[in-house]
């Protein structure tokens, strides 16, 4: 994975280069509101951050930035309201992977089109889940995990929130790597998924950090691993779940992007102030406080990023047989 400073000094230098040719459109703009669609209910920890960075935008901008709320269709409505705005700079979505990478393979029709109505501006954070079990099954690492399940000779019950959501596909990627079968028991959300998890109803999960993680500190459940690539700094003595099974990532993506033919030094000023957002130590703070992790970068680092994602995820789909109506 590419340095976070890295990333976020490159995104910078980035946007810059693109401003200069074209600087008379970048002082012209903004000129009104911006708009930060999240396509997702109000209250979440997606909208709860767009409102943050909306905070923040506003104030280097000068220009009030507006959080609408457009849910349905696991992001997609929402997606598609966005990008079907008009192409002036003035209008943004708040994407998580089902936008690009997930919701074209899980729906059979998309009211847009994943990559030719899309602009990835930046990778603003990535969310980690992390896999638990019940203490029941008396593991307490990846290994002894892969270890009970090959040795019980049945699939281990994961909890999901759903047939196309970041928990089913974590488990789907870490039983494909594995070589292990799992049987996934969905639920309307992580909060009721805990509640099954802690009665041993189910095996264990790759779920949110920041909703499993007040359950292992209370001791109803064990920790084996992070779905990031590499340790995170909040907790570096939790080991990756890729220290055991090489390649595993299922870390969520949380990603701004407008339509599709905004002029690129508007999305090039965009990327150089979030990226400056997401050097503040003050956000940084917030933002730990739901559970992300910043990342920053270029718009082209991001859509190498989205279509890597997109291959993987998409094969993975595939081979569970999954699809949404």
């Amino acid at each position: 994975m590419i340095d976070r400073r890295t990333l976020l000094m490159s995104g910078v230098a980035a946007a810059a280069a693109l401003s200069v040719p074209t600087l008379s459109l970048a002082q012209a703009w903004p000129s009104k509101p911006i708009r930060f669609v999240v396509p997702f209910a109000a209250g979440g920890g997606t909208d709860t951050f767009a409102r943050i960075l909306a905070e923040e935008v506003s104030k280097v901008l000068g220009t009030s930035v507006v959080v609408e709320n457009k849910p349905g269709m696991a992001g997609s409505l929402g997606v598609d309201y966005a990008v079907k705005a008009p192409a002036d700079g003035y209008t943004y979505v708040l994407c998580t992977p089902g936008a690009q990478i997930t919701n074209p393979f899980l729906y059979a029709d998309l009211p847009y089109d994943p990559i030719a109505d899309i602009a990835p501006v930046i990778h603003m954070a990535r969310i980690p889940n992390i896999l638990v079990v019940h203490p029941s099954l008396g593991v307490s690492t990846v290994p002894e995990l892969i270890e009970y399940a090959k040795a019980s000779g049945k699939a281990l019950k994961f909890s999901t929130t759903g047939p196309g959501s970041s928990s089913r596909l974590a488990a789907e990627l870490f039983a494909s790597l594995a070589e292990i079968d799992v049987t996934p028991v969905a639920y309307p959300g992580s909060g009721p998924a805990a509640i099954d998890l802690i009665a041993g109803r189910v095996d264990a999960t790759i779920d949110s950090y920041t909703a499993m993680m007040p359950h292992v500190r209370e001791g109803k459940l064990v920790i084996l691993g992070m779905s990031t690539s590499e340790r995170e700094a909040t907790d570096p003595d939790v080991p990756t779940i890729a220290e055991t099974l090489s390649g595993y990532e299922a870390s969520t993506l949380l990603y701004l992007a407008t339509a599709s033919g905004v002029p690129q030094e508007i999305i090039a000023r965009m990327n150089e102030v979030i990226n400056g957002t997401l050097a503040d130590e003050a956000v940084l703070g917030r933002m730990r406080s739901l559970g992300l992790t910043a990342t920053g970068g270029t718009p082209e680092e991001l859509v190498a990023y989205v279509e890597q994602e997109r291959q993987k995820w998409g094969a993975i789909i595939e081979r569970a047989g999954i699809r949404l109506e």
